[in-house]
């Protein structure tokens, strides 16, 4: 199964190109980083359990539903770049934010982050200790043990820091189009993220910013021709530098390396193991528990928390009488599976199966294929910041599919729901791509669809 899945990325990213003139379109970004992670899975560098069939059938055909979802909503572009035009190249350099207001935005929602970081220290430390506060495994300990994950993050704390993803996608934009580039608001995009990291062990806000800010720059960069794409090579890849050196370091502090090596196949440095771990065991980890739901078994508990919990708070009879400290409990403390590696997460498809079952399975990969299509199809006919940031959104999801769904986080909802209100504040007019003037023989109808 390696070389399938080996073939696989490598036909996502020739598809793609051929497509659409570039990788980043959802056949090719979720294309390639789905089926390279499976194949890295199979490579076995760690003595994995072996997949079973059904499981193969699963991941082998949700991402051939997802493609053919892709492929329909983008036929309209596919017809334009057949005839050699590059959509991913315009004229003259265009800026999509007005820069005075979209800093504005980010620095208030920086302040925001901030004010939600220096609470977060205060109530830990009341809790901890100052001279705990550093110290992550006893502040983990004591957060196991006395549950107290929603005492010292939740209620107000969360809420402010729930924009961090939009802060990000608003940071990767507007340091891409601000000359000179604004170093000190965007490091104080990543600072934020960084010390509740540290402070709580928890990598996912970070992972989420970065992966957010460099996907929005990269968009930015190639579609409005802020420059050669061989210029984002050096960002990126001090980007990608900077994240694995804070997620492998974190995670030092918070696993013992005999629990990543004892398994492992090769001899590689602990660092390389986590990361593949993390990557690659939610594979494993739904393969093993495909045979049977959760005893709680709520439509979108998993894959739509946040929505859930916010009608247990109005009414707990609308989801069953279960109340909201119940569901809280359950959905943050997803017990861990061996694979034989330890791990609790279980791919985003798990989420979609516990919720909706086998429908969920059929209907959510071509769903997203859709959509994410959609969303691209919009955002190279037209650049804005909304279709940036939507498209942002979808690509971190490819990114994080091996792990779960993103839209089980509050902060994800939130950014989604305050972007649909100020976008328009904060954009300047898109770019629109009048693409007969370039091809008379493309019709507006095709255009239009």
């Amino acid at each position: 199964m390696f070389w399938i899945y080996l073939v696989l990325a490598i036909l996502s990213l020739v598809l793609s190109n051929a497509l659409y003139k570039s990788p980043m379109s959802p056949i090719g970004f979720f294309g390639v980083l789905w089926n390279s992670l499976l194949a890295l899975f199979e490579a076995r560098l760690t003595q994995y359990y072996p997949l079973s069939f059904q499981a193969h059938l699963v991941f082998l055909g949700s991402y051939l539903l997802f493609v053919i979802g892709a492929f329909s909503a983008t036929s309209p572009i596919i017809k334009i770049t057949r005839t050699n035009f590059n959509l991913f190249h315009t004229p003259t350099p265009t800026n999509l934010l007005d820069l005075t207001r979209s800093q504005r935005a980010l620095d208030f929602m920086n302040m925001m982050n901030l004010i939600g970081l220096m609470l977060g220290i205060l109530r830990l430390a009341g809790s901890v200790g100052w001279g705990n506060i550093l110290n992550l495994a006893h502040v983990r300990s004591f957060v196991s043990a006395m549950g107290a994950t929603e005492k010292i993050w939740g209620g107000l704390i969360g809420y402010l820091s729930s924009l961090s993803p939009l802060n990000a996608i608003l940071g990767g934009v507007y340091y891409s189009e601000r000359t000179p580039h604004d170093w000190k608001r965007v490091t104080l995009v990543f600072a934020v993220p960084l010390g509740f990291a540290l402070l709580s062990g928890n990598r996912t806000i970070f992972i989420w910013t970065a992966v957010l800010f460099f996907v929005a720059h990269t968009l930015t960069h190639t579609l409005c021709n802020h420059g050669t794409f061989l210029r984002l090579v050096r960002p990126v890849l001090l980007g990608v530098i900077l994240l694995f050196v804070v997620f492998t370091s974190i995670g030092t502090r918070r696993f013992d390396s005999t629990s990543q090596t004892m398994h492992a196949n090769v001899e590689l440095p602990w660092e390389l193991l986590h990361a593949y771990n993390y990557m690659t065991a939610g594979f494993g980890a739904f393969s093993a528990r495909l045979t049977h739901l959760d005893p709680l078994s709520i439509p979108g508990l998993m894959t739509l928390s946040p929505v859930i919990r916010m009608l247990a708070r109005i009414d707990p009879d609308l989801i069953g009488g279960y109340s909201y400290d119940a569901l809280l409990v359950y959905t943050i403390r997803n017990p861990s599976i061996a694979t034989p590696v330890r791990t609790n997460v279980f791919t985003y498809l798990w989420g979609v199966f516990n919720d909706f079952g086998w429908i969920g399975i059929l209907i959510v990969p071509w769903g997203m294929g859709i959509t994410s299509g959609l969303v691209f199809k919009h955002l190279l006919q037209h650049p804005t910041f909304v279709n940036i940031a939507l498209y942002s959104f979808f690509c971190l999801q490819f990114v994080y599919s091996s792990i779960a769904t993103i839209t089980h986080a509050n902060s994800i909802i939130v950014s989604l729901m305050v972007l649909l209100l100020i976008h328009k504040l904060i954009s300047a007019q898109g770019v629109e791509r009048n693409v007969s003037s370039y091809l008379p023989v493309v019709s507006s109808a095709t255009l239009s669809k």
